[in-house]
This record gives structure tokens, C-alpha cells and sequence, in this order.
């Protein structure tokens, strides 16, 4: 090795503690400030030099955002390009030593005369398409070593990267805020428009019911089957829509769930089965679980998921059906298990069943929504559900929710 390349290493070797703070601190950095906080002191300290300001390329303009020196230089203030070195550093995109500022045309003399400084380097942020500048300055005439110019030509490559890293981050993130805005606008429209097709058809709807009831009762009978069998599908689809509204709305409404408190989910799947009794009576049913978990929910939703899972199950099963519900803890969360010994399906109609007005078995009750409004739930919750089943060899629902 020669001497030059040992004084190179050994130069390096005493910077690499600065170099090592100062990535630490432009990874942290969230702003183009904090980056300049950070390399105005590493520069100077890298230069071993009297001062060191950060000057961003700012159109037609070099902005001197930040300084550390030993009395006040530019900070704030802004010249033309063509009119200071750092201008030039960021046009001819390379790096300039000077050990005599009153010896070179390219500096402007009378803005440096109030200053201290009598040599410089300035050095290119991004040599390429340079963004800023970072000059390092003397109070005495100093010839720059390599060891100086290679060293500030890494810390401004290190500083491109750190800017590009806000700069991408700060993008994605107007993406994100642009999205949500979007997507909150789209379920305002959504409520709005759920709220009005389903306030506004309500009245009509009872209104036809109403007619269609009196119409039963006074006439049953007396026009004929064929119109008893009309009245008869005209209330039976009257009522449908009624419920499929009523289910639009519900579905509409349903957002992150803020109002979560802690739920024994036992005490929501024994309501659930409560309020199934009917149904489990009629079918010889047998719906029992496992003992479930403590879990933060909104207590009605939970009532409803379970509801829902367990309807499906009973109604949809082989006779005497049997459903059983277990819960296990899983890096983070609980993945809740709705298990039946029914029908089952094909396990490729298992994400569209979780859509709007999706029915695995058709021509039977129900409005296409009950698991549309489940998902919708397990979701505000931070969770999410699926299903798995295969032809005759019965279903699992499964949903999770965080710990």
C-alpha cells in the first residue's frame, strides 16, 4: 500500500465515528431541516474546518438554509446562482477547491469581505442532478488534502441518499392521505346514499305492504288462486327488500369500530344462541364451544358476527345439525373458529361469499348481506375472516380480532 492510499485508510479510520452518528441521525430525520441540523456539524468536523453552511439548489436561486462557524455567515439569505460558488458547484455539478477566495473571478468578493473566511470547498449533493451544497470554510488560506475532498464528496452522496429517502417517503404519504381522503369521501357517498335509497323507499314499500296485507285479508279468497298466490309473493318480496334495505344501511354504517370495550366473547356467543333458540329447537341442533377469551370489540357487532356464523351453520346443515365454536391465541390476536358438520361448498366460492348480495345456496331466504356486514365488522376491527369447507364435509368460519 502507498503512503498516499495508508493516509487515505488512516483519515477514513478517524472519521468513521463522525460518519457513524451522522448516518444514525439522517436516518431518524423526517425533514430537510433536520438533515442540514445534522451535516453542517459533520461537514466542519470532517474538514476540520471554521465553518460549514448547507445551501440548497432553489430554482434560479442557492438558499443558505443552516450554518455552524465560528461567526455568522449567509444563513437565510439567497444570491443568484450565477453569482456565488455554490451555484456554480451545483451547475458544473463537481466539487471546487479554492485556497484563495480573493485569487478566484467566481467569487463574489463583497459578500464575503463582512466574513471570516479566506478558502473554501464546496461540494455537490448528488452529483448527477445536485439538489444542495454543503461549503466548508477557512479563516486562513487552506489548501484542501484528498483525504478533505473525498471525505466531503461521501458525506454529500450519504446526504443525497437521505434526502431522496424523505423526499419518496413524504410522496407515499401524499399518496396515503390523498387514498384516504378518497376512501372517506367514498363512504360518506356510501352512507349518504344508503341512508337516502333506504328512507326513501321505506315509506313506499310499507305502503305496498300495507296494501298488499289489506288486500289478503279482505279478498283472500275470493279472486281466485292465482291471485292469492300474487298477493301472497308480492308481500314475501315487499318484505324482502325491506330487509334488504335494512341490511344496505346497516352495512353502510359500519366503520372502525372507536367505541370497543372489553367483551367476554362468551357472553356474546351465548346471547347469539340465546337469540337462536328457535331456530336450534326447530333443527334438533347442537351449538356449544370451548371456553372463549376476554377480547376488545364493539359488544353488539360481536353479538351479530356470531349470529350470523351460527344461523348459517344450523340452517344450512345436515339434519340435526352440530356447531362448535373454539378460539385460539396466535402471534398477536385471536383466531376464532366456527366449525359445523353441514353441506359445505366449493371451497372456490369461499372469498364470494363475503360480498354484497352473495349466496352460496340459492333460492333460499336471507338478503345476500349477512356475511358482507360480518366482514365489514371483523375489518373495523382490525381483523379479518374467511372460510374453509369442502362439499359434504361441512364448514369453518373463521375470523380473527386483535389481542
Amino acid at each position: 500500500m502507498t503512503q498516499q492510499a495508508e493516509k487515505c485508510c488512516d483519515a477514513f479510520a478517524e472519521a468513521t465515528p463522525v460518519f457513524v452518528r451522522t448516518v444514525i441521525a439522517l436516518s431518524h430525520a423526517s425533514s430537510i431541516a433536520e438533515i442540514s441540523a445534522a451535516i453542517k456539524v459533520a461537514a466542519r468536523q470532517l474538514a476540520g474546518a471554521d465553518g460549514a453552511t448547507y445551501v440548497l439548489n432553489d430554482g434560479g436561486d442557492c438558499y443558505y438554509a443552516d450554518e455552524d462557524a465560528i461567526s455568522p455567515l449567509w444563513k437565510g439569505k439567497r444570491f443568484a446562482k450565477q453569482t456565488c460558488i455554490s451555484g456554480w458547484c451545483m451547475s458544473n455539478k463537481q466539487q471546487v477547491a479554492i485556497p484563495d477566495i480573493y485569487e478566484d473571478a467566481r467569487i463574489p468578493h463583497d459578500a464575503y469581505r463582512p466574513t471570516f473566511v479566506k478558502s473554501l470547498i464546496m461540494t455537490p449533493v448528488r452529483k448527477d442532478d445536485p439538489i444542495a451544497a454543503i461549503g466548508t470554510y477557512w479563516a486562513h488560506n487552506h489548501h484542501a488534502t484528498r483525504e478533505q475532498t473525498l471525505l466531503l464528496q461521501t458525506l454529500a452522496d450519504v446526504t443525497a441518499v437521505a434526502i431522496e429517502n424523505i423526499e419518496h417517503r413524504l410522496s407515499l404519504e401524499a399518496i396515503v392521505k390523498q387514498r384516504t381522503e378518497e376512501l372517506a369521501s367514498s363512504r360518506d357517498e356510501l352512507k349518504q346514499l344508503a341512508y337516502v335509497v333506504s328512507h326513501e323507499l321505506q315509506e313506499p314499500l310499507r305502503m305496498l305492504s300495507s296494501d298488499l296485507k289489506l288486500l289478503s285479508v279482505r279478498y283472500q279468497g275470493r279472486l281466485g288462486a292465482d291471485a292469492d298466490k300474487f298477493i301472497a309473493s308480492g308481500l314475501s318480496n315487499s318484505g324482502r327488500v325491506e330487509r334488504m334495505l335494512d341490511a344496505v344501511w346497516m352495512y353502510a354504517r359500519i366503520e372502525k369500530a372507536q367505541d370497543k370495550t372489553n367483551v367476554q366473547s362468551q357472553n356474546a356467543f351465548d346471547s347469539a344462541r340465546t337469540r337462536l333458540s328457535d331456530v336450534i329447537a326447530s333443527r334438533a341442533a347442537s351449538v356449544t364451544s370451548s371456553s372463549l377469551p376476554s377480547v376488545k370489540a364493539n359488544q353488539t357487532q360481536l353479538e351479530y358476527v356470531f349470529q350470523e356464523l351460527l344461523e348459517n351453520a344450523i340452517k344450512f346443515g345436515k339434519p340435526h345439525p352440530s356447531v362448535h365454536c373454539t378460539a385460539k391465541y396466535n402471534d398477536g390476536e385471536w383466531v376464532f373458529v366456527v366449525d359445523d358438520d353441514g353441506l359445505g361448498f366449493d371451497i372456490l366460492d369461499g372469498n364470494l361469499i363475503f360480498g354484497m348480495f352473495k349466496k352460496l345456496h340459492k333460492n333460499t331466504p336471507g338478503t345476500g348481506m349477512g356475511l358482507a356486514i360480518c366482514r365489514r365488522i371483523i375489518e373495523a376491527h382490525g381483523g379479518h375472516i374467511w372460510a374453509q369447507s369442502r362439499k359434504g364435509e361441512g364448514s369453518s368460519f373463521c375470523f380473527t380480532l386483535p389481542e
